[in-house]
C-alpha cells in the first residue's frame, strides 16, 4: 500500500549501494527517512529544502522507507542561489532536524510559509532567524508569556520559567536573558510576515538575541548549542 504526502527535505547522507538518505519533515506523518535512489524521478530529493510530493510504500517494521516517486511543489527563484539566504536556510534546516519529529499541520504549514517567504524576499529581513524561532516555539507551545508585560523596557525573560518578569537588578541568574536582548525578544514575538521587512536591529545584538533563543529552545526542546551551522554562523558575525 502507498501513501501520498507533501514534505521538505531537511537533512541528507550517504548511504549503502550510492544510495541517499533524506530525512524529509512530512506533512502527514512528521519526520520520515526516506532511502532515495539516483533517478531522474527520486534525485529532487537529494537537495536540502525541497518542497515535493512524495509517494512512498508504507511499511511500519522499518524505520528506513523507498520511495516510489516525487514531484516538487515549490520551484525557489533564489533562495538556493542568495548566499546570505542559504545560510539562513541552513541553520534553520539544522535546528528543525534536531527539534521536529511528529506530525504538526500547523508546524508543517509554517515552515513552508517561512521557506517560500525567504525564497521570495529580495533580502533576508533583519531578525528573521530569531523571528522563525520564536514563531516556532508558539506553535508547539513553548512561547514565553508576556501577559504580565506593563513596561517592556523594565522587563527581562525568564528562560526556565519561560516568562517576561519584572528586572531585579541584584538577582544574578544565569538564565536570566538582558534587558535589551529581552525587549527586542518580546518586539519580534508581536511581527508576522506581512511587517517583519520594517523591523530593523543591528547585526551584533541580532546574533545575541539568537543566542539566547538557541539557549531556550535548547532548555525546552533539544540541545541546539553544538550545532554545526550555528558556530559557522557566529563565526561570520564576529
Amino acid at each position: 500500500m502507498f501513501t501520498t504526502t507533501s514534505g521538505i527535505v531537511l537533512k541528507t547522507y550517504p548511504f549503502r549501494d550510492n544510495k541517499i538518505i533524506a530525512k524529509v519533515y512530512t506533512e502527514q506523518c512528521g519526520l520520515m527517512s526516506f532511502i532515495i535512489q539516483k533517478n531522474k524521478s527520486q534525485s529532487i530529493l537529494s537537495e536540502l529544502l525541497t518542497i515535493a510530493e512524495i509517494t512512498y510504500k508504507n511499511s511500519a517494521s522499518q524505520s528506513l522507507t523507498y520511495i516510489k516517486e516525487a514531484r516538487v511543489e515549490y520551484v525557489y527563484k533564489s533562495l538556493t542561489t542568495n548566499g546570505d539566504k542559504i545560510q539562513s536556510a541552513i541553520v534553520l534546516c539544522e535546528i528543525l532536524n534536531k527539534c521536529v519529529n511528529e506530525t504538526n499541520k500547523k508546524l508543517y504549514d509554517f515552515i513552508i510559509k517561512s521557506f517560500i517567504f525567504l525564497d521570495r524576499v529580495k533580502a533576508v529581513p533583519n531578525g528573521f532567524n530569531n523571528f522563525f524561532l520564536l514563531r516556532f516555539c508558539d506553535i508547539i507551545g513553548i512561547k514565553p508569556l508576556k501577559d504580565n508585560v506593563d513596561n517592556v523596557e523594565n522587563m527581562v525573560l525568564n528562560m526556565t520559567e519561560g516568562c517576561f518578569t519584572k528586572n531585579n537588578p541584584s538577582e544574578k541568574n544565569k538564565f536570566l536573558v538582558p534587558r535589551k536582548e529581552s525587549s527586542e525578544i518580546y518586539k519580534l514575538s508581536l511581527l508576522n510576515f506581512s511587517n517583519l521587512s520594517n523591523y530593523t536591529m543591528d547585526r551584533h545584538l541580532e546574533f545575541r538575541v539568537f543566542n539566547y533563543l538557541i539557549s531556550y529552545v535548547s532548555l525546552h526542546v533539544a540541545d541546539l548549542t553544538n550545532l554545526k551551522s550555528v558556530k559557522i554562523f557566529k563565526e561570520l558575525v564576529n
